[in-house]
């Protein structure tokens, strides 16, 4: 009898090897996913789109794009974010660094569709702290606040 091989297929528990593109996905910090794909911030904040099996990658609009949050530098002249905000939560500060700002500011992150399909996407980006929401198409630069 010869000896059959699971097939090929990850709902069926074969563990599969895939080459992701740069930058290193694995200093990214996963905030939601859907239609196949991963939705990470980067290292410097920036929301991206990842399908792990075919590697295609899609940005979004920059943390930049969100109607609060402009690029600034720290006191050592690195690079950091200042978060204007009507109401801040208890406890926070208005520079931060790109790590501490994607772990501050973002919540979760939805999908409409598959974000090859470009504009037809929209992603609806919910902020942590105060429960505020902004949504972008693929190809997007700004994200526009939901009021």
């Amino acid at each position: 009898m010869t000896p059959t091989l699971p097939p090929s297929n990850p709902s069926s528990g074969a563990a599969f090897k895939v080459r992701l593109p740069g930058p290193a996905f694995r200093s990214s910090y996963v905030f939601g996913s859907g239609h196949g794909w991963i939705v990470a911030a980067d290292e410097e904040s920036n929301l991206q789109a990842l399908n792990p099996l075919t590697g295609a990658q899609v940005d979004f609009p920059p943390v930049t794009g969100l109607y609060h949050v402009e690029s600034c530098s720290d006191d050592q002249g690195r690079s950091a974010y200042n978060l204007r905000d009507d109401v801040m939560a208890p406890g926070a500060r208005d520079v931060y660094t790109p790590l501490e700002l994607r772990l501050y500011l973002y919540h979760r992150v939805y999908l409409s569709c598959s974000p090859s399909a470009g504009a037809e996407c929209i992603v609806l980006l919910l902020h942590k702290h105060n429960g505020e929401m902004s949504f972008a198409r693929v190809g997007d630069d700004m994200w526009t606040r939901i009021s």
